[in-house]
C-alpha cells in the first residue's frame, strides 16, 4: 500500500511503499500499525519536518536502508549517498539532523554529524 507523508506546514506530499517505511523506522510502523488514525487514513502529518530534509531522507530509503551484506549494489549506492552528505549545505544538514533525530533513525545519526562537523 502507499501511504502519504504530508511534510512541514504547507503539507507537502511524499507518497511512499507502506511496508518499506514501517520496515526502516518504528516511528511509521507504530503509527501506521498501531491502530492510530494514521492506519486508517494511510497518512502521516509531520507539520515541523523541512520538506528538502525529508527529501534526504526519502533518497537514504529508497536506495539504500539498511543493505544486506551481500547486496553489492545497494552497498554501492549507500556509498554513493553518503558522498552526497559532503556536498550539502550546513542548514541542510542541521535540518536533515533534526528530522532523523525524531524519526530515530539510528544508522544516519552519525553520518550527519560527521558532515556537520566537517562544516
Amino acid at each position: 500500500m502507499v501511504v502519504t507523508v504530508l511534510v512541514g506546514k504547507e503539507e507537502h506530499s511524499f507518497h511512499l511503499d507502506e511496508d518499506q517505511l514501517c520496515k526502516c523506522l518504528s516511528f511509521f510502523d507504530s503509527a501506521l500499525r498501531g491502530g492510530f488514525k494514521e492506519s486508517k487514513e494511510l497518512a502521516v502529518q509531520l507539520p515541523e519536518a523541512d520538506v528538502k530534509a525529508f527529501q534526504v531522507f526519502e533518497e537514504w530509503m529508497v536506495q539504500c536502508s539498511v543493505p544486506e551484506v551481500d547486496d553489492w549494489p545497494k552497498r554501492s549506492k549507500r556509498l554513493v549517498w553518503l558522498d552526497k552528505l559532503e556536498d550539502m549545505d550546513f542548514q541542510l544538514l542541521y535540518k536533515s539532523f533534526l528530522l532523523i533525530d525524531f524519526l530515530q533513525v539510528s544508522e544516519l545519526r552519525r553520518p550527519l554529524l560527521n558532515a556537520l562537523i566537517s562544516k
